[in-house]
């Protein structure tokens, strides 16, 4: 966040599903990139797995 601030770029801290929190850093306005902090990363650890990716996809519905 320093750094965009910084160099005026947009950023961003949402929740992915309300899961798991990531940094969006868009470069000079137009390339995203994503970064974790360690307490990110142990949240999305947590949220990602084999058994809630089958339940998400189990009860989501085909586009």
């Amino acid at each position: 966040m320093a750094i965009a601030l910084r160099e005026g770029w947009p950023a961003k801290y949402p929740k992915r599903g309300g899961q798991f929190g990531v940094i969006e850093l868009w470069i000079e306005g137009r390339q995203m990139i994503e970064g974790l902090t360690a307490e990110m990363q142990a949240e999305h650890l947590a949220t990602v797995t084999i058994d809630n990716w089958r339940a998400m996809l189990a009860t989501s519905t085909p586009v």
